[in-house]
């Protein structure tokens, strides 16, 4: 299931992300069995260069969504 942010959530984000790359497939299988599916999501779902932005995306919000976690456990023993 295709996870949504959240703004309570800073790592809502990341999950958010994580979720559109490991359902990529899905939403390919999704798209080559269903005719209705609109020409815009189509398109987007299509685009290999989203999904490989997403990719590295993924790897810059991991880097930051660390240090936050550092952080937080920094401030909680403070």
């Amino acid at each position: 299931m295709p996870q949504i942010p959240n703004e309570t959530r800073w790592n809502s984000q990341i999950t958010c992300v994580e979720s559109y790359i490991s359902n990529h497939q899905i939403y390919l299988q999704i798209r080559g069995e269903n005719e209705d599916v609109p020409n815009e999501i189509g398109n987007i779902i299509d685009n290999i260069g989203l999904l490989r932005d997403a990719q590295h995306l993924l790897k810059q919000l991991n880097v930051f969504g660390d240090a936050l976690n550092k952080v937080i456990v920094i401030m909680k023993y403070e």
